[in-house]
């Protein structure tokens, strides 16, 4: 949707198992926009179902061969423009929204670093979603 309304005609996904990819390629005819799946080529052989879909649901899905989409691949070309979106619910100031990065402190979860919301005491707050799953 965000891409719809500043005026992009295509969306670029990479996916490593492939549900990014088909949910993608789902959201992308609904908005009428061209749609283009990156998955590394030994993940387009184990998750055959799921580029078969993205297929059918009007992708482009290319093969990247050796290389994982998942992690730091060192991608520092300057003509790319990365953009990144977080659920704000609503509203950043609200404290019913998603978004660890914009608001979130770093800190350490079932022994996982990331991003957390948390409250003033340094306890976890649950993230707001509306979106299922």
């Amino acid at each position: 949707m965000i891409a719809k309304r500043i005026g992009l005609r295509c969306v670029v996904a990479a996916a490593g198992a492939g549900q990014y990819g088909v949910a993608t390629a789902a959201a992308c005819p609904k908005l009428s926009l061209e749609c283009t799946v990156f998955i590394d080529t030994a993940d387009m052989e184990n998750q055959s179902s799921n580029v078969l879909l993205m297929k059918l649901l009007g992708a482009e899905v290319k093969g990247v061969e050796g290389c994982k989409l998942t992690g730091n691949q060192g991608m520092g070309d300057e003509d790319v423009r990365l953009i990144g979106v977080e659920a704000a619910g609503f509203g950043l100031d609200s404290g019913k929204h998603a978004a660890t990065l914009a608001r979130g402190e770093v800190g350490v979860y079932h022994g996982a670093m990331s991003y957390l919301l948390r409250d003033e005491e340094g306890q976890i707050i649950g993230p707001h979603s509306i979106g299922v799953g």
